[in-house]
């Protein structure tokens, strides 16, 4: 039998992965709920000439309304496999798949709510949410997490996604940053996400203050 790292090598696959790449969503989505399991798998063994695996380009995809959101993470709930968490794989530069949904969302135009759905959907199944990658704009930060970055590009709504989601405010980035001292410092660039920025953090740490403190029993 093969294995799933030596079908990810035939002509097969890779014309597979050269189609899905060229097609619009909805026949993505269609052609991955058609394909075995380990053509599913074998699609995200290996990576292309950038050191970008089949997710990665994926999640490269223009998602400017609801529905194409929607198609996106259906695709990506398609790739899903039980050998791996598909949600893990690193690009080249060293994100994982919710770095690069962010990269992909933030780095541009203001993105409004468009994306909320997606980061939530990577953010409930990667492994580390609060991860390090290397944060490539801004270099002064060097090593961060998903938070971090939504902090730096100044995104309430992202932050507030990915705090419900489990990500920790007590982590500091490479250079030793914890991120409320990456908020003060971007703060001239962001001040009114500062303001609700400390907002959040100050109901976050009520909301785990009220989780952890035991009730005191009734006499």
């Amino acid at each position: 039998m093969i294995s799933i790292e030596e079908l990810a090598k035939t002509p097969k696959v890779a014309q597979l992965k050269a189609v899905l790449v060229a097609a619009p969503l909805q026949v993505v989505v269609n052609m991955l709920k058609w394909l075995d399991k380990d053509i599913v798998a074998a699609l995200n063994h290996g990576v292309n000439k950038h050191g970008d695996a089949f997710i990665h380009q994926l999640i490269a995809a223009d998602i400017s309304d609801p529905s194409s959101e929607l198609l996106l993470i259906e695709a990506l709930t398609a790739l899903e496999v039980e050998s791996f968490n598909v949600y893990d794989l690193r690009t080249k530069g060293g994100f994982n798949v919710l770095g690069a949904v962010l990269d992909n969302l933030m780095v541009g135009l203001p993105r409004a709510k468009m994306g909320d759905r997606l980061i939530a959907h990577v953010a409930n199944r990667v492994s580390g949410i609060d991860e390090n990658f290397t944060v490539v704009h801004y270099p002064d930060i060097g090593q961060g997490n998903a938070l971090m970055f939504a902090i730096i590009c100044g995104d309430i709504d992202a932050c507030r996604i990915l705090i419900d989601h489990g990500a920790s405010l007590k982590v500091v980035s490479g250079n030793g940053m914890s991120c409320d001292q990456i908020a003060e410092s971007y703060k001239v660039l962001h001040p009114e996400f500062f303001l609700e920025y400390k907002a959040l953090t100050l109901i976050a740490a009520h909301q785990q203050n009220a989780v952890s403190t035991p009730k005191r029993k009734v006499l």
